[in-house]
């Protein structure tokens, strides 16, 4: 009676008889939920990738996957049912049911048939469908203004300029931008693990235009318009940023350097260059024709969420967790160059949700989670108003056509406009200039080649400024140390600069700076 009752429960776990599985409605949900996340196209864990049909079926670095017709001599099963290590999923990761090793055995036995649509598994998501909370508030998620006035606002799902309602956006909008003429509206969204897309409105007729939605495998947070209008740029939390055509819809370029999210973007004023601040603390310039990284702002001690150019091209801004303002001198044009850090400002309480420039390029806004709003002198940061405190956060900003106000949207979903009452800036005394240092040229630059032992600070090789060595990095198998003694004195600015990647030199680099003790 035993052996009945255990062999009818065995039975039921496996598919009807019969019955086909199909690898997109049976198979895919599966290795989704328990393989993809470290074998992706992205994530090539052992060279192995179940992301589509074809390279689940080409296997990796240990073979062939899949013996269609043989589940007991494929290795994905004999993982999967710990008959062979590495077992998996991990020991600490959520493990398979029985019911699925079953359809998954079944699949292979049956002879492993693929789809006729070989589309990513993770192109599509089971999300469950639940009524949305009539009485739940819509938070303002982000705010931009054109050059005739218009105000666009963006919530979940749909973006409101003027009496227009655009709709048709996947998910919540995080980021708009308005081209300079004021014919486009870009909206950047998605859903979040899913895909990434910005949607494109005209903006007269309130109609959408197109998706830009290649090749983003997550929620878009950021999107920007170059000054003539011709492309698009689009970033997110995969990773990537991505320069389109905005009339064809074509891709440009994938721009890959960012360690984290990628969570705003801004051309500079000729258009030749792009910043982008990251969830690595980071703040980076690129060439937008090339796709070369210019230059990484390391100084930041917290995620960047912010970032833009100053309107006469002289500075890059960006804020972000760590609660500061900070402004770089922009001097590399679109090409590589280290570009200095002009001026640092403790400027909330916690961290800068939103930061906002005026056409004019006289004054910054920023808003933070602590519900303040502030608005600085450029490039001082002075500060000239601080604005009533908020009655929520604010998330998005926005200053008037004119200058004079400046609209605020807030997470209770709340838009308010203020009129600015800016302080007068203190005049400063008039100071002579101190004494400059006699100009250093290239010819003053001493060429040297490193000298070997030098992995440690006994056996640092000396240098003297300014100086340019040139040397080998022998890191394939483990990594190597190339240690070099300056003297410096307190209050001189010195620039420290790696040549890498701009020698399409594989080196990941790591610079630091020890004293002498």
């Amino acid at each position: 009676m035993k052996f009945l009752l255990s062999l009818v429960l065995s039975l039921i776990t496996l598919p009807a008889f019969g019955v086909t599985i199909d690898f997109h409605k049976d198979v895919a949900p599966i290795l989704r939920e328990y393989c993809a996340g470290c074998h992706n196209h992205i994530d090539l864990e052992g060279e192995f990738s179940v992301e589509t049909f074809r390279t689940l079926m080409k296997g990796g670095e240990s073979g062939a996957a899949i013996q269609p017709g043989k589940a007991n001599g494929s290795l994905l099963i004999k993982v999967l049912t710990k008959q062979v290590k590495p077992y998996m999923p991990p020991r600490k990761e959520p493990q398979l049911t029985t019911q699925h090793i079953a359809t998954l055995t079944e699949w292979v036995n049956s002879g492993a048939k693929g789809p006729s649509d070989d589309h990513s598994i993770l192109a599509t998501l089971n999300v469950p469908k639940t009524a949305a909370n009539k009485n739940a508030t819509r938070p303002v998620t982000a705010m931009a203004i054109a050059s005739n006035g218009q105000l666009a606002a963006g919530r979940y799902g749909e973006i409101q300029l003027g009496e227009k309602s655009l709709k048709g956006i996947p998910g919540k909008v995080n980021a708009i931008a308005i081209s300079p003429d004021a014919k486009w509206l870009a909206a950047a969204s998605g859903v979040p693990g899913l895909n990434g897309v910005a949607v494109l409105f005209d903006i007269d007729s309130g109609d959408r235009v197109r998706e830009f939605s290649q090749g983003h495998r997550d929620a878009l947070y950021g999107v920007a318009f170059s000054p003539d209008g011709q492309r698009l740029g689009t970033a997110g939390y995969d990773r990537l940023i991505q320069l389109w055509d905005v009339k064809t819809g074509k891709l440009l370029n994938t721009l890959k350097g960012h360690n984290g999210a990628v969570y705003g973007i801004a051309f500079s004023p000729d258009g030749k260059v792009l910043a982008s601040a990251g969830g690595d603390s980071s703040v980076k310039l690129w060439n937008t024709t090339t796709g070369e990284r210019l230059d990484t702002f390391g100084q930041p001690t917290g995620e960047q969420f912010i970032t833009s150019f100053t309107p006469d091209s002289q500075h890059v801004i960006a804020a972000g967790a760590d609660k500061q303002i900070r402004i770089w001198k922009w001097i590399s044009g679109d090409q590589a160059q280290i570009n200095p850090l002009k001026r640092v400002r403790y400027a909330h309480e916690d961290e800068i949700t939103d930061l906002t420039v005026n056409q004019a390029g006289t004054r910054l806004a920023t808003a933070s989670a602590d519900h303040s709003v502030k608005v600085w002198a450029l490039p001082s940061l002075e500060p000239l108003q601080t604005i009533a405190s908020q009655p929520d956060v604010v998330s998005a900003l926005a200053f008037g056509h004119d200058g004079n106000s400046l609209h605020v949207g807030r997470m209770d979903g709340s838009l308010q406009e203020y009129k600015l009452r800016l302080a007068k800036l203190k005049p400063t005394l008039a100071q002579a200039p101190p004494p400059q240092a006699p100009p250093q040229t290239a010819l003053d630059q001493a060429e040297l080649s490193e000298k070997e032992p030098n992995n440690d600070p006994r056996s640092a090789m000396d240098i003297k400024a300014p100086v340019k060595v040139s040397g080998v990095i022998y890191g394939k198998k483990e990594n190597d140390t190339d240690v070099f003694r300056f003297a410096a004195k307190t209050g001189e600015q010195w620039v420290l600069e790696i040549n890498a990647a701009r020698s399409k030199s594989p080196l990941d680099s790591k610079l630091e700076v020890l004293d002498a003790s």
